[in-house]
């Protein structure tokens, strides 16, 4: 997440994310037999395959009971969002001046030209900025070979190893 403030006014498709978050909290769990039962219940909601493959990694079923569950809170994710989208500088204790790597949906709002890069600049600013081509938000499920690229290359570029103490 970008250090910036989000909101479901601002078009920076906020919502969708509420929107995912309650298709999956909402699924009743208790009457699918697997993944795919899960997936085809989704697709109602979750009209992206990609997205929907996403939401789904975080459903995990029990080697003996077969029982579906969810791995992440989703009543706490919701009851949260609001906090996760804001972002208050004065809530900084400071910066980050390591190399950091922001990556970017080319057909995301999420990080916005100046809005965006003055508050990241502000906090990280040793920060690259990589715009995944044909991705929206979720960079990681529309294009993931490509993100996996940029993290990559990245890593190799950025990455020192710890000095040894003498």
């Amino acid at each position: 997440m970008a250090p910036a403030a989000y909101s479901i006014a601002d078009g920076s498709q906020w919502r969708s994310n509420r929107h995912i978050i309650e298709a999956m909290y909402n699924l009743n769990l208790d009457i699918l037999k697997d993944r795919r039962d899960a997936d085809t219940k989704l697709a109602n909601d979750i009209l992206d395959p990609n997205i929907r493959a996403f939401a789904l990694s975080n459903l995990a079923q029990d080697a003996v009971t077969k029982k579906l569950s969810w791995k992440c809170n989703l009543k706490a994710l919701l009851a949260n969002l609001d906090a996760m989208a804001s972002w208050e500088k004065k809530q900084q204790s400071g910066f980050f001046n390591g190399p950091t790597l922001f990556l970017a949906g080319a057909n995301s709002r999420y990080i916005r030209g100046n809005v965006h890069l003055d508050a990241i600049k502000s906090s990280f600013p040793n920060f690259a900025l990589r715009t995944v081509p044909n991705a929206g938000h979720w960079i990681h499920a529309e294009q993931p070979e490509t993100t996996q690229d940029f993290v990559r290359e990245f890593l190799d570029t950025s990455w020192q190893p710890p000095q040894e103490q003498s």
